[in-house]
């Protein structure tokens, strides 16, 4: 879910129509990149460890 709100927070300026103000683009394609980087590393993260078994 962070993934896609990540990716939403980049390409809104363009598709809500306020690209032309530079600080709001350049603050949510920051920040979008920033939310969609954790998300995508805390998916890696999760799957990188193999499952645990308890006997």
């Amino acid at each position: 879910m962070n993934l896609v709100l990540g990716l939403w927070a980049i390409v809104a300026p363009w598709v809500m129509g306020f690209a032309m103000i530079a600080g709001a683009t350049w603050s949510h394609a920051v920040l979008g990149a920033l939310v969609a980087l954790a998300a995508m590393a805390g998916f890696w993260a999760g799957h990188q460890s193999p499952p645990q078994v308890h006997a």
